[in-house]
C-alpha cells in the first residue's frame, strides 16, 4: 500500500484556515474574495475587452483593468506604457470568482485562452489616492 501525499499540487495558492492565500514571492496574502488576475492576454486587450468578455461569461463586474507598464515622461500622467498581457477583474459576487477559476486554460478573451487565478488585490484603487509616493 502506497500512501499518497495529500493533495501537492504546484499552484502557489492554497487554503488555510478557510480562507484563500496567494502566494507573492515569499510572502502570503489573503486572497481578495472578489477578484481574479487573469493572464496570457493579448497586448491589444483593453479593459472594455475583459469587462465585456467576463460579465457575459460570468456576471455583474465591479472593476476591471489591464496591467500596464509603468511610464514616466513628457506625456504626463495620463499616459499609460504597454500592456503587461494581464490584468485584474473584481466581481460583484463571489461565485463569479468560483465560476471563473474553474474555466482557467478555457476561457478566451480576444481570440486567446487565458489563465485565470485568484489575486489578492482589488481591480480598483490599487493605490488609493493621497497615498502615492513621490
Amino acid at each position: 500500500e502506497k500512501s499518497q501525499s495529500p493533495n501537492k499540487s504546484e499552484t502557489t495558492q492554497k487554503k488555510v484556515d478557510g480562507a484563500h492565500k496567494v502566494l507573492v514571492g515569499k510572502m502570503e496574502y489573503p486572497a481578495h474574495p472578489y477578484t481574479v488576475h487573469v493572464s496570457k492576454l493579448s497586448k491589444d486587450t483593453q479593459d472594455m475587452d475583459l469587462v465585456d468578455a467576463f460579465r457575459q461569461e460570468f456576471g455583474a463586474i465591479v472593476h476591471a483593468k489591464i496591467i500596464r507598464e509603468k511610464c514616466t515622461g513628457n506625456r504626463g500622467h495620463h499616459y499609460h506604457g504597454e500592456s503587461k498581457c494581464s490584468g485584474l477583474v473584481q466581481f460583484e459576487e463571489r461565485m463569479s470568482v468560483e465560476q471563473a477559476l474553474q474555466k482557467d486554460g478555457e476561457f478566451e478573451v480576444g481570440g486567446k485562452r487565458i489563465k485565470i487565478q485568484r489575486s489578492h488585490m482589488p481591480a480598483v484603487g490599487l493605490v488609493p489616492s493621497g497615498m502615492h509616493r513621490v
